[in-house]
């Protein structure tokens, strides 16, 4: 049953960075600051929602215009070496016998719980405060 598991884990891994990977190579080749990539209604009432912005900075992010990034979505760009780190470590994982990129593991809830905490922090802050000016969106 545990290799069981572990191979449904494996796969559905592969699948999330395979949609990863279509996803950014499509933001890459259609500009989101020009055409409007995902229709969002929040943004049309005028409220940035925790992820406003996270493609526009994708997007900056890979045409290295860091400065745009920051100001798409300031909490995504700091964060993205993070992400890519674990991202590889996943992937290293999936193509590996045993793990060569250590990943938290132990008492992985609470890394999710603070980034939680800091995406409600910051969507308080770019909707409620003069910030909310500085961003290009």
């Amino acid at each position: 049953m545990e290799k069981t598991k572990r191979n449904a884990i494996r796969w559905s891994t592969v699948g999330a960075l395979a949609a990863l990977a279509a996803l950014l190579v499509a933001v890459r080749f259609v500009n989101p600051t020009e055409h409007e990539f995902f229709p969002c209604i929040w943004r049309r009432l005028g409220i940035k929602c925790l992820t406003c912005g996270a493609t526009r900075a994708a997007y900056s992010l890979m045409t290295f215009d860091f400065y745009s990034a920051l100001r798409y979505h300031a909490v995504f760009t700091v964060l993205s070496p993070v992400f890519a780190y674990v991202l590889l470590a996943l992937a290293v994982d999936l193509i590996a016998v045993k793990r060569i990129i250590p990943l938290p593991t132990k008492k992985w809830w609470i890394y999710l719980a603070v980034l939680g905490v800091i995406l409600v922090i910051f969507g308080i802050v770019r909707n409620f405060t003069p910030y909310s000016q500085w961003e290009l969106a």
